[in-house]
């Protein structure tokens, strides 16, 4: 309840929000399933409300996306070895839109697995690309995300593979 009122209260119009939640019963059940379902997706959506509908209205819940076309999604977001922000915003808006689409029941458990996966492992790729662009760094998955059954919030189990150690330094530094 406590993070619906601050959904609400960061939504700006109000009376536009609840005139989109009465319309559509439906969305307002997604909405308080999810801030249930997850703290951490909870509060993404109290900072970003708009997320709500974007991921909703747009036909996103309804696809899969893999390495490849996160990549290039990745790449079409301006981001720079000095600002990251855009792949931190990216991969926080597609672990919601993975949830909802959990929440709602839009795929087996398997795929959404899957769909996580694809996702961290194309931010890693593209982080490791910006930030180390001549070095030459194998990056070997463990553990559950080497067994492309990483689930929310899980940390990557990596092992780094090369000469140079300050390109495995500097991926940690970026993203840890």
């Amino acid at each position: 309840l406590t993070q619906f009122v601050r959904f609400v209260e960061a939504y700006g119009f109000r009376s536009l929000l609840f005139e989109l939640l009465t319309a559509n019963p439906r969305l307002l059940e997604l909405l308080v399933r999810t801030l249930d379902a997850s703290e951490t997706a909870g509060g993404w959506l109290i900072r970003r409300p708009q997320w709500l509908e974007e991921l909703t209205r747009s036909g996103m819940l309804d696809r899969a996306f893999d390495v490849v076309q996160h990549l290039e999604r990745l790449q079409s977001l301006g981001a720079t070895s000095t600002n990251l922000d855009p792949v931190r915003i990216y991969r926080q808006r597609e672990l919601l839109r993975i949830l909802l689409r959990d929440v709602l029941r839009l795929a087996p458990l398997a795929q959404l697995l899957a769909e996580q996966n694809d996702l961290a492992e194309a931010c890693l790729i593209f982080t490791e690309r910006m930030v180390n662009p001549d070095q030459a760094l194998t990056i070997v998955a463990l553990g559950k995300f080497g067994g492309r059954e990483i689930g929310y919030g899980a940390d990557l189990d990596v092992l780094f593979v090369g000469v140079e150690t300050r390109a495995a330094q500097s991926l940690i530094a970026t993203v840890g």
